[in-house]
């Protein structure tokens, strides 16, 4: 028996020989909101054998229709009926007569049928039992809170299964579900085209016979059988788009296996699927896959937790371009000492080791080098005031008069639009030009935090040396970071996609064999030159001016017109 289900799925069934009844217990229909009640309208009565069904399928996610004027009702005064209160602009009679046929469900369901249920969120709604008095008033003789699953009691009873209101269309099967099963490869196909309005989750009284079948992207199941009720099984489903095919081979393939009394015609070769008469090289090759998934998984579980350890250890990288305060202070610290720097000290440790309290100075300082560099770190929303990148300076004469020497320099470390994704910043543009000018004069370097990022993530990427980088925070005014081993050679004019060549108008000579450099928009990536060309020759050098091809790995996401192509010179 089908409910709430178009005739099309009726008639694929009877195609396929099967008997199909189909039922309604009420179509939803839009009113006009009101305070009033009205009665509810009639609906055809359900089949004559309803309650001889052995499989009943059931959509609760019916779209609402018109109410039949036909079916609807005048009731005289004194004359009992149903009514249902016009507030929420929708009435759904199911919700009503569903509970009328649960005795008979439950039965059924205790007698060893099987229900199939396409699931969606829990509704609910009030209705009341009397009749009109003679002020046309409706004397309420009782009340009934109707629920959308309440055609089964084991679906309308917490201690069997609880539905909790979600949506999504991320749906995979459930890590335990075996995948080589015949409902598995039923669903898998579907799974594309289906959502979930609800999530379900096991009672008490279903733990035992309880079987997640798919899940959502956060674990939660949308999709369960379960047993205990009776001799009958419950499926539930999210809801399937082809509900036509799918219904069509769930019934024909899968319910045989699960209660084969009700297909007698399949009862004979059931048995050759039960492990108990498997053949002995059948039995082995199951084992197998079960090896191999078992061995997979420890595997998947044993490169997540490397992954979390990177990710862990790692983590300042990002807090460069995401923090701010002393979790900020605290990232950039630990850059400078991944480039190299060793005697980076935190000014503000140092006095709180001296017992000073009180006093507001730079936030780090790097004494391996002369002029030593007094750093000063900001995470701001927006773009940087004059106050938050050259208040450095401030610190700078405090230094000088404090150590008795003028071999000081200023770096200011700025984590603007922190809120934003680094690409979504803007990174060409960070400091005002009056800024910029104002940070030149006063010898101090302005460097963003998503720079840095990059620079330490290039620096770990190409097997840098600390020489290479080392000069780059000892520069005045905006810094570039472009390590001190790259000579800029040119830039890309040209970009065949299909043959993966680039065309770089040269500034220098190029030979083949050089290491060449692009700065991308996270980090430097480095290949050789192993194929150039000039005038469509293949050239060991190509001249100073000429446009040069050259063989590359870069995809077209990452090829710019205007990109700058560096040469990487021998490590100082």
């Amino acid at each position: 028996m089908t409910i709430g289900l178009s005739g099309a799925i009726s008639e694929r069934l009877e195609a396929k020989g099967y008997c199909v009844t189909e039922a309604s217990l009420g179509q939803p229909f839009e009113v006009d909101s009101s305070a009033s009640l009205r009665v509810l309208p009639l609906i055809d009565p359900m089949p004559h054998d309803y309650k001889e069904q052995e499989i009943v399928i059931v959509d609760l996610n019916q779209e609402e229709g018109s109410e039949d004027p036909a079916k609807h009702r005048e009731i005289g005064q004194m004359v009992d009926a149903w009514w249902v209160s016009n507030k929420t602009g929708r009435i759904n009679p199911s919700l009503l007569n569903g509970a009328a046929v649960k005795g008979d469900f439950d039965r059924i369901l205790a007698a060893g049928g099987v229900f199939i249920i396409f699931a969606n969120s829990v509704e609910t709604q009030e209705f009341v039992y009397g009749h009109l008095d003679s002020f046309n008033r409706v004397d309420i003789a009782k009340t009934f809170h109707g629920h959308s699953w309440n055609f089964l009691t084991c679906l309308a009873d917490d201690d069997y299964i609880r539905v909790t209101d979600d949506h999504g269309v991320s749906i995979k099967l459930h890590e335990d579900f075996p995948k080589d099963s015949i409902l598995a490869q039923l669903l898998v196909p579907h799974l594309a085209e289906t959502r979930y309005n609800c999530t379900l989750h096991s009672g008490y009284r279903t733990k035992e016979g309880w079987t997640p079948i798919l899940v959502n992207k956060y674990g939660a199941t949308v999709a369960a059988g379960f047993t205990g009720f009776g001799k009958g099984t419950v499926l539930i489903f999210p809801d399937i788009q082809d509900k036509a095919s799918f219904i069509e081979r769930l019934v024909s393939e899968l319910l045989p296996g699960i209660a084969p009394e009700l297909f007698p015609e399949h009862e004979n070769a059931s048995w050759t699927n039960e492990a108990t008469y498997e053949v002995e090289t059948v039995t082995v090759l199951r084992q197998e896959i079960a090896d191999i998934e078992r061995n997979a998984k420890l595997e998947v579980e044993k490169l997540q937790r490397q992954i979390d350890i990177e990710k862990d250890e790692n983590s300042y990288i990002f807090d460069l371009a995401r923090e701010t305060g002393d979790a900020l202070v605290s990232a950039v610290q630990k850059a400078f000492q991944t480039l190299g720097f060793s005697k980076v000290v935190d000014a503000d440790a140092v006095l709180k080791e001296e017992g000073k309290t009180g006093q507001n100075r730079e936030d780090l300082q790097i004494h391996d080098y002369e002029p030593t560099l007094i750093v000063e770190v900001k995470g701001i929303s927006n773009f940087p005031s004059d106050d938050n990148a050259l208040v450095v300076q401030k610190y700078i004469v405090l230094r000088m008069k404090e150590w008795g020497r003028v071999n000081v320099k200023g770096l200011s470390v700025i984590n603007h639009q922190r809120h934003l994704p680094p690409l979504n910043r803007d990174n060409k543009k960070p400091f005002r030009d009056e800024l910029v000018s104002a940070a030149d004069e006063q010898d101090i370097g302005l460097i963003t935090g998503w720079d840095l990022h990059r620079l330490v993530r290039s620096f770990t990427a190409n097997g840098w040396s600390h020489n290479d980088v080392k000069d780059i925070f000892y520069r005045d005014g905006r810094i570039k970071i472009t390590p001190s081993h790259y000579e800029q050679i040119g830039v890309v004019e040209r970009y065949i996609e299909k043959v993966g060549v680039i065309g770089v108008r040269l500034t220098a000579p190029l030979n083949k064999g050089d290491r060449l450099a692009y700065e991308l928009p996270i980090v430097f990536k480095e290949e050789d030159c192993n194929s150039l060309q000039c005038e469509n020759q293949d050239v060991m050098t190509a001249p100073e001016g000429s446009l040069a091809g050259i063989k590359t790995s870069l995809g077209s996401d990452e090829v710019e017109i205007g990109l700058p192509v560096y040469r990487v010179k021998r490590s100082n």
